[in-house]
């Protein structure tokens, strides 16, 4: 016997913009996980987007746990760039919950 697993990466902005939307296609899925893939749209050299991706990441997780799901994020390189004092990655884990 095989354990059935279905994890959907959404790439697109409906993760932040409406997880609700989200919600209802891993419903239809019976998916409990879902994998942010990339933070397009932020200008990643400014703190102040930086500061609004990791809102977005954070108020979205909250509502997809809310739901009983459970949000990753899936990093690449550019999180371990120092963008003024920190590095995203230090900012996503400084300001997220990591229960979110």
């Amino acid at each position: 016997e095989y354990a059935e697993l279905v994890v959907a990466a959404i790439h697109d902005r409906d993760v932040l913009e409406d997880p609700a939307k989200v919600v209802k296609r891993l419903n239809v899925l019976n998916c409990e996980i879902v994998a942010y893939s990339y933070p397009s749209g932020f200008d990643l050299t400014r703190e102040d987007d930086i500061r609004r991706l990791v809102k977005k990441l954070a108020d979205a997780g909250a509502h997809f746990r809310g739901e009983g799901k459970t949000f990753c994020y899936h990093h690449h390189s550019i999180e371990f760039c120092r963008y003024g004092s920190k590095t995203l990655l230090e900012f996503l884990l400084d300001e997220i919950d990591p229960q979110d």
